[in-house]
């Protein structure tokens, strides 16, 4: 593993004449970094086990792989700082290119030879981006000032090589189970493309010459786009009043998608939980035309989960809705005492803070979905982000 970087700080040349910009300087770097799995090893390992019946045996931990390497990832960066107006702004833009090879990946093999999967280097993937950082003294107007804070980045993805055999990569990439697809974002989200309800409540999709099918085939997949959202940030005002101080942390996210979780359409279904889109089900002939909820079936049928009628209703196009989001993640209000106040005890410093967490969201889906308490891949609600409001009195001796 090594790095090397160089920069070259512009503004302290003798040819470089500016009122406006205090500091320009580029810079790059290139290094090599790697990531070893301590759980595989290039040698079989055993743990010693007893039973009375069977005396001193050993029992397997875990399978091995005498060819296994340490993944590796290789990074290009580049980037410059700038100062402008005495400090007053402060920017730094960096652009990255990060090539990863020898990825992990597990792979089934045949159970007769002892173990059912072994760890290999499986895949290539190559991750580029670019991130910006941005101070300023906004305004200062006597004892009033105003600073800002912006932190952004856009990244994407791609898996450019992968060895790894998927067995069933038409409900291993619905279920998000499959490790690699060459070609893709490793985040991908795929889905069966909606074709809507038939006139008896079933749902439908489209195969592979645009037919309406029923039951599913790989043809019938679509590339949904990702759950890491490819955009993100926060951004941070502050404002202070000779002792008093107030400031507001926001973060968001965007460019992703998520699957909002669809009801099982079965009489007897295997959670105790009903989803609330049941009440919007498919009854009677005609209700087609304005839901996309399937008809509740008398009874669980395992066939049909296997033909396909539960995973076309849970990953189809249909349950895929936006991610992005901005969030006011946190408020807090503070004073600092005067120092003359507190000159003539123990104390260097008092302050008083009151602070609230997660204070409002707003999300472009239409559904009500906080982005942020949901399986992205199988649309399985977490409890949200609680609002949290804290007081400190923080006292320095």
């Amino acid at each position: 593993m090594w790095s090397a970087g160089l920069a070259w700080d512009i503004s302290q040349e003798d040819f470089f004449r500016s009122d406006l910009i205090d500091l320009l300087k580029i810079r790059a770097t290139v290094g090599l970094t790697g990531n070893f799995d301590a759980t595989t090893t290039p040698l079989l390992v055993a743990s010693k086990r007893y039973q009375a019946a069977l005396n001193d045996f050993a029992a397997r931990v875990s399978s091995y792989n005498p060819k296994l390497r340490w993944e590796r990832t290789r990074t290009v960066n580049v980037g410059t700082d700038i100062s402008l107006d005495n400090g007053r702004i402060q920017v730094s833009l960096d652009a990255y290119n990060k090539y990863g090879y020898d990825l992990y990946g597990s792979q089934t093999l045949d159970p007769t030879v002892g173990f059912t999967s072994m760890k290999i280097n499986a895949a290539k993937m190559t991750n580029r981006g670019v991130e910006i950082a941005v101070q300023a003294k906004v305004l200062q107007l006597g004892d009033f000032k105003w600073d800002t804070r912006l932190n952004a980045g856009y990244n994407r993805n791609k898996i450019t090589e992968n060895r790894i055999a998927d067995g069933n990569p038409e409900i291993n990439r619905v279920t998000g189970t499959s490790q690699y697809v060459e070609g893709y974002n490793r985040e991908s989200i795929w889905s069966y493309r909606w074709a809507g309800l038939d006139n008896r409540g079933n749902p439908t999709i489209y195969g592979e010459k645009d037919e309406v099918i029923k039951v599913p085939v790989l043809a019938s997949l679509i590339h949904s786009g990702t759950y890491r959202a490819p955009f993100s940030g926060g951004f941070t005002n502050i404002f202070t009043y000779k002792q008093l101080f107030f400031s507001v942390f926001t973060t968001f996210n965007f460019g992703n998608v998520l699957r909002r979780e669809m009801p099982d359409m079965y009489g007897y279904s295997f959670s105790d939980a009903l989803n609330y889109q049941v009440k919007d089900r498919w009854r009677k002939p005609g209700d087609e035309l304005h839901t996309d909820i399937a008809a509740i079936t008398p009874s669980f049928d395992p066939e049909d989960f296997y033909d396909g009628r539960e995973r076309v209703m849970m990953y189809s196009s249909n349950s895929i809705i936006p991610g992005d989001y901005i969030r006011l993640r946190e408020m807090q209000i503070g004073y600092n005492l005067p120092q003359k106040l507190i000159r003539n005890t123990p104390f260097k410093n008092v302050n008083f803070i009151a602070q609230m967490n997660n204070v409002a969201l707003w999300k472009k889906n239409k559904y009500g979905i906080d982005p942020e308490a949901i399986d992205p891949l199988s649309g399985a609600y977490y409890l949200p982000l609680p609002r949290i409001t804290t007081l400190t009195v923080r006292v320095e001796l």
